[in-house]
């Protein structure tokens, strides 16, 4: 039976940062992914939009936590920037904000306490670089940091890169039962082994409250909730963004537009990737109202399902789905949330500074020889299929 300090169940950013925090420390660390691929779930069917606090800083209500999250956003897109500044695309672009009136003394304030990037422009300037654009329910707009990044490229450097230093890669391979600190592991082609750890940590996103339920036992107080993209021929050069809930996104992907609204959280009972259509057709309508050249015909609706902490029943901290989150239920058994893909860089810098001192260094017992895999795939984003 193998060893390692510490298993990670799932393999999207929260995990893969994770599992590189803590493979440079020296950690023995095996990442346990059910599916084939990696980071097939939220990770890859995301916006690709590397936030930078711009309208997390605006748009939650509570002062205190909103320059909590924008300021840990403002540090995960630097940090993945510096790790992987191959990923920016869209390089001869800008993004830009657009506000109203009403909100904008409020919401400036909010970004220079945040320390959120924030050049003003004319709004004729934008109109004039985006003839096509209507924009006339704005007033202002400012040109921000935030990117459109791929997401495989970083997924895969840092695949790679804990593979290089030691770490053990498993797609395919559930995880069935928990004895103690042994895990039992079966592949996809039916194989069984088993696998001693310390720490054990699932940052499987949707997949933890079954993982925790089915394996350790535990219900955790965590709910569904929906968010609805629609992917478009490209509807203008620079991307573009309301800051109020209810305006449209357009983050720019090569020939495509992921288009979405800036606040869109539907409850739902259980992970769907299927989108409401209902949904799907208020976003084409909104996106009509400002690129009223838009080829929606060709556009195709799709659904990102995330997962985020009930604060309303958890004895917890957590501030749903905008904030990291992490619990231990049981000793030395994590779960934890990024909140939003940009700050999982900086939750799993949070999560590896918990989980340290607690390893015993004994464990360091010898390569690991009969768990390598030969390849890794990184999911595909749904852009990539177009």
């Amino acid at each position: 039976m193998q060893r390692v300090d510490v298993a990670i169940v799932g393999s999207g950013a929260m995990a893969l940062w994770l599992a590189r925090d803590l493979v440079v420390k020296g950690v023995r660390v095996a990442l346990l992914e059910i599916q084939p691929e990696l980071a097939g779930g939220a990770s890859v069917k995301n916006e690709g939009w590397l936030h930078r606090g711009t309208y997390h800083a605006a748009a939650i209500v509570d002062r205190t936590l909103a320059m909590q999250v924008a300021q840990r956003t403002i540090t995960g897109h630097d940090m993945t920037l510096r790790f992987a500044p191959e990923a920016r695309t869209e390089l001869g672009s800008h993004t830009f904000a657009l506000l109203r009136f009403e909100t904008l003394e409020e919401t400036t304030s909010r970004w220079a306490e945040a320390g959120v990037f924030h050049r003003p422009v004319s709004k004729h300037e934008v109109e004039r670089l985006e003839p096509e654009l209507q924009l006339g329910q704005y007033d202002c707009a400012f040109e921000v940091a935030d990117v459109a990044i791929n997401s495989r490229t970083v997924y895969r450097k840092l695949a790679e890169e804990i593979r290089a230093m030691g770490a053990v890669i498993l797609p395919g391979t559930e995880v069935v039962g928990l004895c103690k600190q042994v895990l039992s592991l079966r592949a996809s082609n039916g194989c069984e082994q088993q696998l001693e750890t310390e720490v054990l940590v699932c940052a499987a996103g949707c997949g933890i409250l079954p993982f925790f339920k089915s394996v350790i036992g535990i219900d955790l107080p965590m709910r569904y909730f929906v968010s609805h993209l629609f992917d478009v021929p490209r509807v203008a050069w620079h991307a573009f963004f309301g800051v109020d809930p209810s305006d449209i996104t357009a983050m720019h992907h090569g020939k495509w537009s992921v288009v979405g609204f800036t606040k869109d959280q539907v409850p739902v009972p259980t992970p769907s990737f299927e989108p409401c259509e209902e949904r799907i057709e208020q976003i084409r309508v909104a996106l009509s109202a400002v690129a009223p050249k838009a080829d929606i015909i060709r556009g195709t609706g799709r659904a990102c399902t995330k997962v985020d902490i009930d604060y309303t029943v958890a004895s917890t901290n957590a501030f749903g789905n905008l904030n990291i989150a992490y619990g231990e239920p049981t000793r030395n058994v994590f779960w934890v949330l990024p909140g939003k893909m940009t700050e999982a860089p900086y939750a799993a810098r949070q999560l590896a500074e918990v989980i340290w001192p607690r390893l015993e260094r004994s464990v360091y017992e010898g390569p690991i020889t009969n768990l390598e895999v030969d390849s890794l795939h990184i999911a595909m984003r749904p852009i990539d299929t177009y």
